[in-house]
């Protein structure tokens, strides 16, 4: 834990501007959102519904500095390697490894790198190829090997990039798309797309759900998962996630849900990244939203089987969704209609078989805790699968 010294450090200037938890220095109660539509359309046939629960959850004492911020951490694939930012004000990234995932980290050494006050790190699966952000700007180094510091760099031109503060890049396996954690008066997670080598093109920045601002996410190493944190409207930062089923499609709001197993607001949550089957997740955690109060968390968690999809759909239409929790629903079908309502971790906590579909059946789920849940429609022997966000 932080001591009271560090709890006092905290309060002055990383990058000239009183830092928080993100080091980013905006202020709590100025980064919200506004509502945005999501999708209502059923889920592809071939889509099945999986998720992580991570059930174990501790501090990385062994690695943890009790005067400086620990955050921004990156991990390697196989979850042995993590290379970090610590500091209170001159920040440096260091580097820590493990034998294997069941020991404790090796002391942390500094990794030589030409950026003089870096805010994060992110690396290729190789850890040849780095990109660091310091300030507003995003470096480029590489190295021929691991056991080699970082001693040359590019600054990178980010088209349509205006920011106070950028932090937390991470990048596809190609290296061509590139997601991008900026502040300019609100927080935005943005997505860019090479133009040349040394150059990234604006494309679209993600939507997150009302009431909850981006904060600091990175790319899953299959590019599948997007690991997010935001802060919600009683101003705690927790960790969130958005799917897609290939890297054809695009990270959608209907997707996003808080990661299973990581619900506890004690502390803020934020910078999540995770192992390469997402089972190992790493992130900053900290009482205070505050950057010296940062300190190291891993979580391990097993993978969940939760619905399969079928291979014949039916049409359905579903509205409004997002939702406070009155579901009006249509389909095709003359027969009965069954409504069930799965959480993240495929438990039905919504059941109703005595609905009709010759009208508009409407399903209550006001008394539901505000999530994303798939709400699966069967009638005359075929179903429909509609991710719903519920939102009270």
């Amino acid at each position: 834990m932080k001591n009271s010294l560090s709890a006092l450090l905290i309060l002055f200037t990383l990058f000239s501007n009183a830092q928080n938890l993100n080091g980013d220095g905006v202020s709590i109660a100025s980064n919200f959102i506004s509502s945005a539509p999501v999708r209502t359309s059923p889920l592809p046939v071939s889509e099945s519904y999986s998720v992580v629960y991570f059930d174990s959850i501790r501090i990385l004492t062994e690695i943890n500095d009790t005067s400086n911020a620990d955050a921004y951490p990156w991990i390697s694939p196989d979850g042995l390697h993590l290379y970090f930012t610590r500091g209170s004000g001159s920040n440096h990234i260091v580097y820590s490894e493990r034998p294997s995932t069941n020991d404790p980290f090796s002391l942390p050494v500094t990794l030589t790198n030409p950026i003089g006050v870096p805010s994060s790190i992110w690396l290729s699966d190789d850890e040849l190829d780095a990109y660091i952000c310091s300030g507003t700007s995003i470096y480029y180094c590489h190295r021929t090997a691991t056991n080699l510091g970082f001693t040359t760099y590019t600054l990178l031109t980010m088209n349509g990039l205006s920011a106070t503060f950028v932090g937390n890049v991470s990048l596809d396996s190609t290296q061509n798309e590139m997601y991008v954690y900026s502040v300019l008066g609100n927080s935005s997670i943005s997505i860019y797309t090479r133009s040349s080598a040394n150059s990234f093109d604006f494309v679209r920045n993600l939507t997150f759900p009302p009431g909850v601002a981006p904060t600091p996410g990175q790319l899953s190493k299959d590019n599948l998962t997007y690991y997010s944190s935001g802060r919600d409207n009683g101003s705690k930062n927790r960790l969130y996630e958005f799917t897609r089923a290939s890297t054809a499609d695009t990270f959608d709001v209907s997707t996003f849900q808080l990661i299973p197993g990581t619900e506890d607001t004690t502390y803020q949550h934020s910078q999540p990244t995770a192992n390469v089957d997402g089972t190992i997740l790493f992130y900053a955690g900290a009482l205070a939203n505050t950057w010296g109060a940062n300190e190291l968390f891993m979580a391990t968690g097993s993978l969940v089987n939760s619905i399969s999809s079928v291979e014949d759909q039916m049409q359905v239409s579903i509205w409004p969704n997002p939702t406070t929790g009155i579901l009006k629903i249509t389909t095709e079908n003359k027969s009965a209609l069954q409504v069930k309502a799965f959480n993240s971790l495929g438990q039905c906590v919504y059941s109703n078989n005595n609905l009709f579909s010759t009208g508009t059946a409407v399903v209550d789920l006001s008394s539901l805790s505000n999530g994303v849940y798939t709400c699966v429609c069967s009638s005359g022997g075929r179903s429909s699968f509609t991710k719903i966000l519920l939102t009270k």
